[in-house]
């Protein structure tokens, strides 16, 4: 319901004539970088996203257009397309964005950037089970299928979930799949609350090789997303979340054989990313790193809080056109402006000692 209401306000302003009024404005307000953000690529809608993005701004890989954004006044090229900035990222490192965003990225010839997480890499398939669902267990040791498990280990707990996915996969009735995840969280000592959706399967990650293939065709650069996709605020211990930053940089400039300059945070909220999160992004030695905060980037953003808009391959394109227009900012400050509003008049209602007191 929601994505149709979208589309339909998408809509009314592209066939109006108001959107590109607006994109207009958005461009000339002051300089300005966007960001847009997929996960999966095997969307049915990818590509007429991407052939609007390519028609209607200018598309860097994004560290060549955050290097634009934050160079000196004197020094920012001077070209004669006027079209705003803007990158196309995707995060985790999914197969399909080998099998089906690297090839309209060669089609269009439009550069994008893929966040990586390094062990990962070659694994088969995306263990969502390790960073939403062991990272809580609340128990040290597990006996599992006649082995042992020491769950303040990385290693043992790839482990686990290897041998978890390999027994979900199994599963074929979505009420089955429940009362497994009930009888695993019971196992580990976690709410009901934190039970992932089962709807939700692992996904097959990129291979070497594959990233190898995508680097040599130049329309394809990469950045860091932590060695086991950790939510860096909840880590234990800071040298946990700088290990995660600084090993997977490494691991990756090893194998690419170049300098990674930039990072996605998991999960990428403020909370998600805490003070852990930006000291390990600078003790590993990224320029910059992207957040999921949405909104558009200025020579006064944070280099290591780059806002983002998320974006999916499912959404019609014209939703994207609004995301990406300036529209979704106003619309963003209106909803601002009357929650401002309301909170306002709740104080003028409230007695003048309660008032004082909030």
């Amino acid at each position: 319901m929601r994505n149709r209401i979208l589309l339909l306000i998408s809509a009314c302003f592209y066939y109006s004539g108001l959107m590109p009024l607006i994109t207009w404005l958005h461009r000339h307000s002051s300089s300005r970088l966007l960001v847009v953000n997929y996960h999966q690529a095997s969307g049915k809608h990818l590509k007429r996203q991407l052939v609007y993005l390519h028609r209607h701004f200018r598309v860097h890989f994004l560290d060549a257009a955050l290097e634009e954004l934050f160079a000196p006044s004197k020094q920012k090229s001077h070209e004669k397309d006027r079209r705003l900035p803007l990158a196309v990222t995707f995060d985790d490192g999914y197969e399909d964005n080998f099998t089906y965003a690297y090839p309209l990225a060669r089609e269009l010839r439009l550069p994008i950037t893929i966040f990586l997480i390094s062990e990962y890499i070659d694994c088969g398939a995306a263990f969502w089970w390790q960073d939403r669902l062991l990272c809580h267990a609340q128990i040290e040791l597990i006996e599992f299928e006649g082995c042992t498990y020491h769950m303040h280990r990385q290693e043992d707990q790839k482990s686990f979930a290897k041998v978890v996915d390999a027994q979900y996969r199994l599963i074929d009735e979505p009420e089955a799949r429940r009362d497994f995840l009930c009888s695993l969280g019971q196992l580990l000592s976690i709410p009901n609350t934190i039970i992932p959706d089962v709807s939700e399967i692992p996904a097959s990650m990129l291979t070497w090789v594959q990233i190898q293939e995508m680097q040599t065709s130049k329309w394809v650069r990469f950045g860091g997303h932590t060695l086991h996709h950790l939510t860096l605020s909840s880590s234990a211990e800071t040298e946990e979340a700088i290990q995660e930053v600084v090993d997977c940089r490494l691991l990756l400039q090893t194998k690419l054989g170049h300098i990674i300059r930039v990072f996605a945070y998991p999960h990428g909220g403020i909370e998600h990313i805490g003070h852990k999160g930006i000291l390990a992004v600078r003790q590993a030695g990224y320029q910059w790193a992207v957040t999921t905060v949405p909104g558009a980037n200025t020579s006064q953003t944070h280099p290591y809080l780059i806002r983002r808009i998320s974006s999916d391959s499912q959404l019609h394109w014209l939703i994207v056109a609004l995301m990406t227009s300036g529209v979704w900012d106003f619309l963003s400050y209106l909803n601002w402006l009357v929650k401002r509003v309301k909170y306002r008049k709740i104080l003028r209602m409230m007695p003048l000692s309660l008032s004082r007191k909030g």
